[in-house]
């Protein structure tokens, strides 16, 4: 992501801004914008009501284009406006591609968010020139909203119509928005370069209105309400150039991505998961936004995947309840490997529930760097496991738990998921390749029950 995404997901409004959220469905798509920008239009059902010209910028060939977004307000249909904050939620035709916008619900976040908008002394500009982005400070809160710092003084043109713009930050592959520019501000605050913008909790408020149910879906990435939209992104494997481990990686491939269709049809969903779970899902130091990723979700369904292999189960959300007595999972959105990066923090995270001999499947954006250490070996890092053993027993002192027996690396397997993947193929025979499906399927279940434990 980059500055360029910034202006993607903003719109221009006839007097504002706006930003563009793809919320869970792909029915519709989003506009977070500010309320005051339709004080003058007509939205109530059967009034005259007059489309509002609002633009959308695409980046083609080379060049920036204005697109129209085809839009009436009328209020608890198109226009949902919160009952006091100055924001709302304009619900719009649907529009791919507008999936990577995460909210920012902690409200002390401050570093890194910028306001982006169309303000009225650039809007006579070319095409994509008409874009500005202010660094902005976030500071106190006030009974309407926060209180945000721009880095210099701006006159009045050079703010004006920057209403309804979002906050947002550039994170990785991702954005996140903070909340929604409510407006000008009063002169006193002008002259001190300070703004006030809605926090992403009152458009949380507006979904749950009583008048609004069953309207709004919440402000959650679409593959969160399904598998379906990630099972063409998942067992990606890295084994060289050798071409009969190719054939065996491409074979291995075929199969699993053929198997997760029946996880994608069936009724267990990322939502469902992350309801029974919580923050057993998270990291030491993991927010929320984390489970707002798609990686997360990509390495659930190879594990389900695998998981149906094994028991020769296709598992429904009945299911979920014992699946999480027997395994554990964790993500991290690292571009290294997970042990070196993990290693430390495995023995404190939360395992409640989670049985003697269970097994604890991890992983991150890459492969594991280790071959030989797919499974984790505590004889192989005895200095770590014995740190990690004395850091365990000093934290249970004074609580009823026998450390002796509750060490997590004594109680559980630890393994990447890079073992059912890459280590996979190198225990495959070369005949797997021209094998019958049932066949493979049975040496990858044999393969398979080697670490999963039985239930």
């Amino acid at each position: 992501m980059n500055d360029d995404d910034l202006l993607r997901y903003s719109v221009k409004l006839p007097n504002g801004s706006g930003c563009l959220f793809q919320p869970m469905t792909t029915e519709y798509t989003y506009i977070l914008t500010a309320k005051h920008l339709f004080d003058e239009i007509a939205v109530e059902p059967g009034a005259e009501n007059n489309e509002v010209q609002i633009i959308r910028h695409v980046f083609d060939q080379g060049q920036w284009s204005e697109l129209p977004i085809p839009f009436v307000p009328e209020l608890g249909v198109s226009y949902f406006p919160h009952e006091e904050n100055d924001c709302a939620i304009l619900k719009i035709p649907y529009y791919e591609g507008y999936g990577d916008l995460h909210v920012e619900k902690n409200i002390d976040a401050k570093d890194g968010y910028r306001l982006c908008g169309f303000p009225r002394d650039q809007r006579g500009r070319p095409v994509g020139e008409n874009f500005s982005i202010y660094g902005a400070t976030v500071l106190n809160s006030t009974n309407h909203g926060r209180v945000a710092q721009l880095p210099e003084l701006l006159a009045q043109e050079n703010i004006a119509m920057m209403s309804g713009g979002g906050y947002l930050k550039i994170e990785g592959d991702h954005l996140r928005v903070l909340g929604i520019q409510n407006g000008m501000a009063s002169a006193a605050e002008h002259a001190l370069g300070r703004t006030v913008f809605s926090p992403m909790m009152f458009f949380d408020e507006i979904i749950a209105y009583d008048a609004f149910q069953d309207q709004l879906e919440p402000l959650l990435p679409a593959y969160l309400a399904s598998f379906s939209f990630l099972s063409d992104d998942i067992f990606k494997m890295e084994v060289g150039v050798d071409e009969d481990v190719v054939a065996r990686k491409t074979r291995l491939c075929r199969i699993l991505k053929a198997k997760a269709r029946e996880i994608r049809d069936g009724n267990i969903t990322p939502r469902s998961i992350q309801d029974h779970l919580g923050d057993k899902l998270l990291m030491l130091e993991q927010q929320d936004v984390q489970l707002q990723k798609q990686g997360v979700w990509k390495m659930w369904l190879e594990l389900l995947t695998i998981l149906n292999i094994a028991k020769d189960n296709v598992h429904n959300l009945a299911d979920i309840p014992e699946i999480f007595q027997r395994v554990r999972m964790f993500f991290s959105d690292v571009n290294g490997d997970f042990w070196t990066n993990h290693l430390h923090e495995l023995h404190k995270l939360d395992y409640s529930g989670l049985l003697r001999d269970g097994i604890v499947v991890v992983g991150s954006n890459v492969k594991s760097a280790d071959s030989e250490m797919v499974v984790l070996d505590p004889a192989r890092i005895p200095g770590n496991i014995a740190k990690a053993r004395m850091e365990f027993e000093e934290g249970q002192i004074g609580q009823e738990i026998d450390a002796a027996t509750d060490f997590p690396f004594d109680k559980y397997t630890y393994v990447n998921i890079s073992y059912f993947k890459e280590s996979t193929v190198k225990e495959l025979e070369n005949d797997f390749t021209q094998d019958s499906l049932a066949n493979c399927l049975t040496v990858l279940k044999e393969l398979y029950e080697q670490l999963i434990p039985d239930w």
